[in-house]
């Protein structure tokens, strides 16, 4: 699909009062690329024939001048200064040669759709005054056969078509000292790629420091009398394919890139988005819609980041974008169910704990993801500065991937090398995408065969190797306020894990993470 949006063609968890960070699943991208992108269009600056294109009536394939020694490419004509090749070469008798070896305009140099854009037709290729240089020999300089003939001398075929024009094989020819004809189409090859045209962002939404008052004024919406499920045009949903437990809430995701912008993926492992990206998250328990929280990265500080939660009606009965409210302090078991909106100033305990603030889309969350949107889509439209089209999985097997993929997205949020639970020999979860086998993950290192340094574990293993009902992991998983765990009845409620936003054990993560623990032999090495 093409990104209506996409522009340019890149721990336990931290403690809260009762909740994961805002949006803790997203965070920026996609906009209307303006046509000058990969294709790049040749024939960009100086297009192949264009300006005084080579092919002027008394150009070097003239019938009386197409083999004269002093007119196959007289200085006037068939090869002048600014098209088809330099006063020199005009002046020469090879000068009309016009689309051989080196003279061929748009060959090589000037090739028309690179991707940078310099098409054939740019100042170097077809334009420079290497075309009709040194290309052809006297014998060759201006005759019927290559000195400006309709065939190879610039015709609205080979001389710069609006097809062909610009093209790495004949996009320029039609400069050198080819008819008039040929020299117009030459030009035509320019208006069709336009691949230094300026991206245009059609979209210009605004800059946002502090939070508005209803959800639609996010940008999430084109108006406030918009229903849940019409969301602006220039966003897109996507889905990562390892989530954030939320006690079962159900939840939807939106990001909007910038047109003209690309993700920095330099560091694969953590993306920068540029100014201006949003991501919203939307929490439903059951069928009630209950909150959207919403990230927007307004400057290029670290901390240039605006996070908030707003509050669906629960009164009405077709809730609108407009029937929302901003909740900057939270709200306790909001629209009457379990889920707490969290305050603003908790949403940083999760979401400021990694470069990028952006929990849930990254190289391994959009690999296999089965949104819309994934690390192959962002490639192929030119959105991350570093594309990765085949993405990256957690090594080992695929129970062991599910189990590593978990860990990172419930627990690598605060457990990497960005924060420390403990000072002594501090556990971490986050992927990393150099990590290739299972051994070499930090998951592995730092969790197998390692005590805890929880003095409720004292004496328990990390990760037990076979063993996941005697492993501090699985059984802080088990854990919530008035649950005990069997395998070690001293543990409280207060050691859960994740510690906050959750109050109902995962039971589908810890069967996961317990296939992944029980996949590891008894006598497996210690991580180090």
């Amino acid at each position: 699909m093409t990104l209506r949006f996409f522009g340019f063609g890149a721990l336990g968890l931290a403690i809260l009062s009762g909740v994961h960070g805002c949006a803790s699943d997203n965070d920026d991208a996609p906009a209307n690329h303006s046509s000058g992108t990969n294709s790049g269009a040749g024939g960009t600056n100086a297009s192949a024939g264009h300006g005084g294109a080579g092919g002027t009536d008394a150009s070097g394939g003239a019938n009386d001048a197409g083999g004269a020694p002093n007119t196959g490419g007289a200085l006037s004509t068939g090869g002048s200064a600014a098209d088809g090749g330099t006063s020199a070469a005009g002046k020469s008798n090879r000068g009309g040669t016009g689309g051989t070896r080196t003279g061929s305009g748009g060959s090589h140099v000037g090739s028309g759709g690179n991707q940078d854009g310099t098409g054939g037709g740019s100042l170097e290729a077809g334009a420079s005054g290497e075309a009709g240089s040194d290309a052809g020999g006297a014998p060759n300089g201006g005759s019927a056969t290559n000195g400006g003939s309709a065939t190879n001398g610039g015709s609205a075929t080979n001389g710069g078509s609006a097809t062909n024009g610009g093209s790495a094989t004949n996009g320029g020819n039609g400069g050198s000292s080819g008819s008039a004809s040929a020299g117009d189409a030459g030009r035509g090859g320019a208006a069709a790629g336009q691949g230094n045209q300026p991206c245009v962002d059609s979209v210009n939404l605004p800059l946002l420091t502090s939070a508005p008052a209803t959800l639609d004024l996010t940008g999430l919406y084109s108006s406030p009398d918009a229903l849940p499920t019409d969301t602006a045009s220039y966003v897109e949903q996507y889905t990562p394919t390892y989530t954030l437990w939320s006690d079962g809430a159900n939840k939807k995701r939106w990001i909007y890139l910038p047109p003209c912008t690309q993700i920095d993926t330099s560091d694969m492992n953590h993306w920068g988005f540029p100014v201006g990206t949003r991501f919203w998250k939307e929490f439903r328990i059951g069928d009630t819609l209950v909150e959207t929280r919403f990230i927007h990265r307004f400057g290029t500080g670290a901390n240039d980041w605006l996070f908030a939660a707003y509050q669906w009606d629960p009164s009405v009965g077709s809730p609108t974008a407009g029937n929302t409210i901003y909740v900057p302090h939270g709200v306790g078991n909001a629209n009457g169910t379990p889920h707490d909106i969290p305050d603003q100033s908790d949403c940083t305990l999760c979401h400021g704990h990694l470069p990028e603030h952006i929990l849930g889309f990254g190289a391994f969350e959009l690999t296999g993801s089965p949104g819309a949107i994934d690390i192959g889509v962002l490639s192929q439209q030119d959105l991350l500065t570093v594309p990765a089209p085949n993405g990256f999985v957690p090594p080992g097997t695929s129970t062991q991937a599910a189990g590593l993929g978990y860990l990172h997205a419930n627990c690598g949020i605060c457990h990497s090398a960005y924060f420390d639970a403990t000072t002594t020999d501090p556990p971490r979860m986050r992927l990393l995408t150099d990590e290739t086998t299972l051994e070499t993950t930090d998951s592995y290192k730092t969790l197998v065969k390692h005590l805890t340094q929880n003095a409720d574990f004292t004496g328990v293993y990390r990760i037990k190797p076979n063993d996941h009902a005697n492993s501090e992991i699985y059984q802080r998983m088990s854990l919530r306020p008035g649950l005990t765990n069997a395998s070690n009845p001293s543990a409280t409620g207060y050691d859960q894990m994740p510690p906050v936003a959750t109050e109902v054990p995962d039971a589908d993560g810890m069967a996961a993470v317990a296939a992944f623990i029980d996949s590891l032999p008894a006598d497996a090495p210690a991580g180090q």
